[in-house]
């Protein structure tokens, strides 16, 4: 069973992406998290023993349902003055949707916002940019929104997460590529590929210390 102790079974995406960070719990293991991405640009992490636990936050948004879920990210992850929006996916990339595409570039629209606003304030409800430059969300979205814009030289990242293995290459992965050529076909004016990262389950199956985390993907994934 999907479980992480003998009376709570995690169902589906939400319950693998609680499971997962609710297991990296300490600034060595989001390293390691980040580390095993595969990147298009890697970014240059800080040294995990150089971090302080009061330097790495990380916050789920376990909506369900699209009406209230559609306009937020799975996970964020705040590392140092590196910002990660996370998207955990139980389908493979081919399977993603356009829709799927559409919140992705959402998200890449609010980072850029947060690295290149002056302002230390979002007001407003769902998340979204528009042309006067407001960011739209539930409240405790933009409490975390608020957060952000107050991180100096901050920079922005898109992780998704996917069923899918990472082939044979030895740099990137096929996944990953894939990945990118889905971008530019339905997003081509889209600039997240550059900050683009994808990790799948298999890989993640190898991290250590997330012995739980293994048996709800486990689970999920025979559903």
């Amino acid at each position: 069973m999907g479980f992480i102790n003998n009376h709570l079974t995690l169902h589906g995406e939400n319950g693998i992406t609680f499971s997962l960070f609710a297991e990296l719990d300490s600034a060595t293991k989001i390293h390691n998290f980040l580390k095993n991405v595969k990147w298009n640009d890697k970014p240059k992490l800080p040294v995990a023993t150089s971090i302080d636990q009061s330097d790495f936050q990380v916050h789920l948004f376990p909506s369900f349902g699209k009406r209230y879920g559609a306009g937020e990210p799975d996970a964020i992850i705040i590392y140092n003055n590196l910002i990660f929006f996370i998207e955990v996916e139980t389908k493979s990339v081919d399977k993603l949707s356009h829709h799927f595409f559409k919140q992705l570039n959402n998200f890449n629209s609010i980072g850029e916002y947060i690295i290149s606003s002056s302002q230390k304030k979002v007001v407003g409800k769902p998340i979204s940019i528009t042309e006067k430059q407001r960011v739209y969300g539930q409240y405790r979205t933009r409490k975390v929104l608020n957060e952000l814009l107050m991180i100096q030289n901050s920079k922005d990242y898109y992780i998704v997460i996917t069923d899918d293995h990472v082939g044979t290459k030895e740099t990137l992965s096929y996944s990953l590529d894939k990945l990118n050529n889905r971008i530019e076909t339905i997003l081509p004016n889209s600039t997240i590929i550059e900050k683009l990262g994808w990790i799948g389950f298999p890989s993640i199956n190898r991290l250590p210390g997330i012995n739980k985390t293994k048996e709800v993907i486990q689970f999920n994934l025979k559903k």
